[in-house]
């Protein structure tokens, strides 16, 4: 994906704020006066009293001297100077210059009828002189008419950007995430990541690209390969377009959606064609990647040496906005301007900045996940049993199929051999669980206990941003974990000024006003849709059948509120 880059902005974001603020106050302003005189010009043209007409004229040449030329030379500079400091450039895009052409024929007309406006005013209080000017006030009309219709046409094409970048504008063209030549008299924010998991790296990429100088701390020694894939629905591949790596992840994702729920001895309870649907509604597919392929995409996208593996970060010291934060590592620590806590559900820069709010909590069931080997004909389907018991097949790409698998158990249970608890459990049920379950040993078998966080108050602390699992874990019901991580990425990365450390902390608080609600609002969602799981089979059983009679057009249009997520642009500078 290839986005515009505009010229460096020569005002700081609050300064262009205020005159982009000033030039839609004189605009207004200039628009009220134009229509005021073009009241007046209407009256004096209907007047029949020479008296009454003239006294229109003076009021409108009053009108001019004090306002409407004042205003009209004001909107032209500044709007001449909004154009010039505008990310998208002054002569970058036609809209631009489209808007320029109109706001300068507008005020320009209506400097042009001026003088036969102050001509009609110091005629004679006659009748009959004031006649004799009738085609300069019919010229006033025309010239101020055609002002106001110049200038509401170019407020429509401010607000829709119609056209595309000019000739000099695509000579800038610049890729997403080219690296940017810095010079020396720049100063790059410098960013320490704590955490090379999708939502880490998804982090270091956003920023990378928006020019801040970025480190990736991961305690790991080498990438993570476990076997696991992840759902990515469109509001993440969305996300993934703004970091350049939409479409590689396309080409290698599997499309899910299409499935269905069954019970242990093979029979349908529901049949769901959901992918066309997903497409239609929201522009983009639900698809199935594996989660290191995704991880390698997003760390093929950083300079090397950026992501440090066996690095384990111990503390923090949040900062404030005139104090750079500083991050503790086993073998030292550095500065940063900004931090990304991205190091998990067990974040310990979490436990450090929020030390009384609840740390995880128990979901009340446990999920096996492991990729196995796709004997051929595999549908997709969710099989649920008693006891929260499920398991899933995911057919993904390379011949694969993904399975997890679930059962309500006390918290912290811990079995000798994953492979064989699985087994034990699955094996009876129906074809083809059995002999995808068989081939196993226990090194391919991922177990975790599913937990969540309850609401933090914010999502940063200083100069310390959360991020992902480490901010908000979630139960998976939705498939929303590393989508959610995805769009804290994106978000993080449009709030933060690469050049400006001390924007940082508002930056910040801009993160968190944008991410807190949402992220609460999914976790809930996500919540509420796991607690079916944990009914009595019968009772799944019937819901199950129940959910089939919707058509697919309503179950999608009923996941909008989570999955219809739109990102602000990562602008990469030049």
């Amino acid at each position: 994906m290839r986005r515009m880059s505009g010229r460096p902005q020569r005002l700081t974001r609050t300064q262009r704020r205020l005159l982009v603020t000033l030039h839609v106050a004189l605009s207004v302003g200039w628009l009220g006066a134009s229509m005021v005189m073009l009241t007046f010009a209407i009256a004096a043209q209907a007047s029949q009293p020479a008296g009454t007409a003239r006294s229109a004229y003076w009021a409108m040449h009053l009108l001019a001297d004090v306002l409407l030329i004042p205003l009209s030379l004001s909107v032209l500079l500044i709007g001449l100077a909004v154009a010039a400091t505008s990310p998208w450039g002054l002569l970058r895009h036609r809209w631009v210059l489209v808007k320029l052409v109109a706001t300068c024929a507008a005020v320009l007309l209506s400097l042009l009828a001026l003088p036969a406006m102050t001509g009609i005013a110091y005629q004679d209080a006659t009748w009959q002189a004031l006649a004799a000017e009738r085609d300069a006030g019919t010229r006033l009309i025309i010239a101020s008419s055609v002002s106001v219709a110049l200038y509401l046409s170019l407020t429509t094409i401010s607000l829709l950007k119609p056209w595309g970048p000019t000739a000099r504008g695509r000579a800038a063209r610049q890729p997403v995430g080219t690296p940017r030549v810095h010079t020396a008299k720049e100063q790059l924010v410098k960013a320490v990541i704590a955490g090379g998991g999708i939502g880490g790296l998804a982090a270091a990429v956003a920023l990378h690209r928006r020019g801040v100088d970025v480190v990736v701390l991961e305690r790991a020694g080498q990438p993570d390969t476990a076997g696991a894939a992840l759902s990515l629905w469109p509001n993440a591949l969305r996300g993934l377009d703004q970091l350049g790596i939409g479409d590689q992840v396309r080409r290698h994702a599997a499309l899910g959606g299409n499935s269905g729920i069954r019970r242990p001895d093979g029979r349908w309870l529901a049949r769901a064609r959901l992918g066309q649907a997903i497409e239609t509604r929201f522009g983009d597919p639900l698809v199935i990647v594996h989660r290191a392929t995704l991880a390698q995409l997003l760390a093929g996208q950083l300079p090397p040496g950026t992501i440090r593996y066996s690095t384990t970060v111990t503390g923090v010291q949040p900062g404030k906005s005139t104090e750079a934060a500083s991050v503790h590592t086993a073998c030292g620590g550095q500065q940063a301007d900004l931090v990304v806590a991205a190091d998990g559900i067990r974040s310990t820069l979490r436990t450090a900045l929020f030390p009384g709010t609840p740390g995880p909590r128990y979901a009340g069931y446990t999920a096996w996940r492991m990729i196995v080997d796709d004997p051929g004909g595999t549908e997709p389907a969710e099989t649920w049993g008693p006891d929260g018991q499920r398991f899933a097949i995911v057919p993904i790409t390379d011949g694969r199929c993904y399975c997890y698998a679930t059962a309500d158990i006390p918290a912290g249970t811990a079995f000798d051999d994953d492979a064989a608890e699985l087994r034990r459990r699955f094996a009876s049920w129906h074809a083809p669980i059995g002999a995808l379950l068989a081939p196993l040993t226990r090194h391919d078998v991922l177990r975790n206990d599913i937990e969540e966080l309850p609401p933090l108050p914010e999502m940063h602390r200083g100069r310390v941003a959360l991020l992902g699992d480490a901010a908000h874990a979630m139960t998976p019901d939705l498939g929303q974990g590393a989508c959610q991580a995805i769009e804290d990425a994106v978000v993080l990365a449009a709030s933060v000024s690469p050049h400006d450390p001390t924007s940082t902390t508002p930056a910040l608080q801009r993160y968190t006003a944008a991410r807190l609600p949402r992220t609460t609002a999914v976790g809930h969602r996500s919540r509420a849709a796991g607690a079916l799981y944990h009914r009595p089979a019968p009772i799944r059983w019937t819901a199950a059948r129940l959910m089939s009679l919707l058509p697919p057009a309503a179950i999608a249009r009923s996941l909008s509120p989570v999955v219809d997520w739109r990102p602000p642009t990562v602008d990469v500078p030049r």
